[in-house]
């Protein structure tokens, strides 16, 4: 038999003819169809017509998906957030495969990114289906975030909801805000933090009603913070630790050297504190509003501040909380408006009923219109059903709009609504906004990371219009910083940066250049400023019998030995490192921020703001979270004001991160399998089933993970810091100059840079 030949691709005029031409991979797959049917027409026709079957079957169930949907819409739903066992990340690794693999199946913590949660509650808004929403909030647990910001940005997502969702009530049906509610058990939480209860408080006074358990208590005893100091204790190990250091306010390595609180480092976190407290305290006041306008604020919270934990009747007396059930309502709240009977209406009335006629009802069973409870991470899974299912039907419009008779195939064979996806709406699809997260310790491993996924920015520079950086580190070291600064700068697309709960330091060091910076008004930034570290170790050596005899070539040869006394032209030479590394800090704030160094100056000195300060100071362009940096790049950077949103880098299917691996023949690369997409099926059977099956065990063998685990991670800390002080790293990195906010991250970026 001849050697069949390949098609030839149509002319020019032809392909005029047909409207818009069609892209490479198109003209193959439909020229080889073409082809084959003309070659062997009856074979061709079974395989068409086996591959239609197929199609059919596979979309069969969203058929049936969307009639099970739309007998489900006549429900109206309640969306139930589980604050006691909630946790809210910066970027959660819930789907990611490692997290699946070591997840513990009885545990059931929800773990949320907070761009998530807030996207979850902003769809529920716009959703006629959610008619309310109930958060629940105590038992013992405390509602877990990175930090302030957190709170912040998930709080004004709760006033989305309240302010927009009065539009989705019935004609002539008032709401006035009923339909979101909380409840606790009470909102004093045992924290040596002192800030749970004015966390849970915050978040549950946005509520339009509060339900506290009878036996509960409200403790807004104000904000505290502990600083813990090293000095006396590393002395009697012989531990001696040298800083030189660039502003009277940076104050990370003063656990080292002090044993308390100077004067500069007392201001600077009384500062951060008082900003934060007289902020929350603020918006508590405005959200119970009209519960609490007979007070005058600030004699009101001293009263409060020395009251000690409030009983439920005196919180509600006072007007902080609203009903007092003995406990949790929910169940019965939906079922009054599920049950038609009246008996059992009757009965419920009753029940929430005081036995005092002219006490408080124990909740309010006629205000809740919902009949349907749905959890947070159910109606998260319908979103991204949702999603899957339109970037499917975008899939098939693209392949068969130009095909005659492609949109009436299109609604009957795939069940697609053509006029949905009109060339109008494609616009947005076009163009994409690209978030791209840094989070902790900014060390020398961030920015080998960062690498390939900002090549990647540069590369597709038509599609993506802007990207938006959010920043959630208290900074590093400053080679790293400078590295990541320079690729930012380096970026043809418009940067916007979002700061998260801390970005100060480090962290504002990369960020000072952006187009625009957002940051929530509790967040913490600014720290700008420098400082080294020197051991001297040869006290603690000198205790276990151990000497060292160093023979130095010149006065700085031993200054990055730890063994080694630090001399005077050692001193020198350190101070005139921090000083041109805190000048050249300065000048990187002047020339991003257009403001003159005497300007810079004022607001450097390693002082740290919050966000509503930073902003006053010039630091920060607008106050808001990472939603409202993202619509300041719709409106500024988009032609449609509708781009695609995505995170960066874009996650991988297992197979690709496979086959990645493959390529570099096994070697290890610890991010390979930890942005990977793990398909809804997989993740299920793993989440129901891994542990029965082993999964933990066979599937990063399967993967080829396995030799992804580093043999050091099961040393001992201590065997680690001695094979790091044997090999000579760990005194080089003790010198390193630092751009970090405090000093569990200037000790957290020493060990990563070191491996230990």
């Amino acid at each position: 038999m001849s050697a069949e030949k390949p098609p030839v691709p149509p002319s020019t005029s032809t392909a005029a003819s047909a409207g818009k031409a069609a892209s490479a991979s198109d003209w193959g797959l439909t020229s080889r169809l073409r082809e084959a049917i003309q070659r062997r027409p009856i074979r061709s026709g079974i395989y068409a017509a086996l591959a239609c079957t197929f199609l059919a079957s596979s979309y069969q169930d969203r058929a049936t998906r969307k009639k099970l949907e739309a007998e489900d819409a006549k429900e109206k739903k309640v969306l139930v957030l589980p604050f006691y066992k909630m946790k809210l990340v910066e970027e959660s690794r819930r789907n990611s495969l490692r997290s699946l693999l070591s997840s513990n199946p009885a545990s059931n913590n929800v773990e949320m990114s907070i761009d998530e949660c807030i996207k979850v509650i902003h769809e529920a808004a716009a959703d006629p289906q959610i008619v309310a929403l109930y958060g629940i909030m105590g038992h013992g647990f405390e509602f877990t975030t990175g930090g302030w910001a957190h709170v912040e940005e998930l709080r004004n997502a709760l006033l989305v909801f309240q302010q927009s969702h009065r539009r989705h009530v019935e004609p002539g049906k008032s709401t006035s805000g009923e339909e979101a509610k909380p409840y606790t058990n009470t909102f004093t939480s045992p924290t040596p933090s002192g800030g749970t209860d004015m966390k849970d408080y915050y978040l549950a006074s946005v509520f339009s009603h509060i339900h506290l358990q009878t036996q509960g208590d409200l403790a807004l005893f104000g904000l505290h913070t502990t600083n813990t100091f090293y000095r006396d204790f590393l002395s009697k190990y012989g531990i001696t630790v040298h800083t030189w250091k660039h502003g009277i306010y940076k104050n990370f390595a003063n656990q080292f050297t002090h044993s308390r609180y100077n004067q500069a480092h007392a201001d600077n976190v009384s500062n951060i504190l008082r900003g934060i407290q007289q902020h929350i305290l603020k918006g508590m006041y405005e959200a119970r509003y009209e519960k609490l306008k007979d007070y005058e604020p600030s004699s009101f919270w001293r009263m409060v501040h020395h009251a000690g934990a409030l009983p439920a009747n005196m919180a509600q007396k006072i007007g902080f909380v609203d009903y007092l059930p003995p406990l949790n309502p929910l169940d019965d709240l939906i079922s009054f408006n599920k049950d038609d009977k009246a008996e059992e209406k009757k009965r419920l009335e009753s029940k929430w009923t005081s036995e005092d006629p002219e006490s408080i009802p124990l909740t309010d069973l006629q205000q809740f219109p919902a009949t349907k409870p749905i959890s947070i991470m159910e109606y998260a899974r319908k979103i991204k059903q949702k999603q899957q299912e339109k970037e499917e039907e975008w899939m098939i419009y693209d392949r068969l709009k130009s095909f005659p008779g492609g949109l009436q195939l299109m609604r009957g064979l795939f069940g697609v609504n053509a006029s949905e996806l009109d060339e109008s709406k494609a616009k947005g699809r076009d163009e994409k906004i690209a978030v791209l997260k840094i989070g902790g310790p900014i060390t020398d491993a961030t920015a080998r990371k960062l690498e390939a996924p900002l090549k990647q920015l540069k590369k597709q520079k038509d599609k993506i219009k802007a990207v938006v950086l959010r920043v959630d580190s208290p900074g590093g070291a400053v080679t790293a910083c400078e590295t990541i600064s320079q690729q930012l700068q380096d970026l043809p697309q418009k940067v916007v940066v979002s700061f998260g709960n801390v970005s100060a330091s480090g962290g504002y060091y990369i960020s000072a250049n952006s187009d625009r910076i957002f940051a929530s008004p509790t967040s913490i930034t600014g720290s700008i400023g420098v400082v080294m570290l020197r051991a001297d170790l040869r006290g603690l050596a000198h205790q276990w019998g151990i000497h060292f005899d160093s023979i130095p070539s010149s006065d700085l040869s031993g200054t990055f030995d730890p063994f080694f006394p630090v001399n005077g032209r050692m001193k020198e030479n350190f101070a005139n490192y921090a000083e041109r590394s805190y000048l050249h800090f300065k000048r990187l704030v002047s020339e991003g921020r257009g403001m003159d160094m005497n300007e810079v100056e004022k607001v450097a000195q390693g002082r740290v703001w919050t966000g509503k300060q930073a902003k006053e100071a010039g630091l920060v362009d607008e106050l808001g979270g990472l939603d409202r940096a993202i619509a300041y790049c719709q409106r500024s950077f988009t032609e449609s004001g509708n781009a695609q949103v995505v995170s960066w880098p874009p996650k991988k299917t297992l197979l690709q991160a496979w086959l990645d691996r493959k390529k570099k023949n096994g070697e290890s690369d610890e991010d390979s399998f930890d942005n990977v997409e793990v398909p809804g099926a997989i993740s299920f059977l793993i989440e129901r089933y891994g542990s029965a099956l082993g999964a933990e065990r066979w599937f990063p063998k399967l993967l080829g993970m396995e030799d992804e685990k580093a043999d050091g991670s099961q040393q001992s800390a201590l065997s680690s810091v001695e094979c790091a002080i044997r090999e000579g790293r760990l005194p080089m990195a003790m010198s390193g100059m630092m751009l970090t906010l405090d000093e569990n991250t200037a000790i957290r970026c020493l060990m990563e840079q070191n491996d230990v």
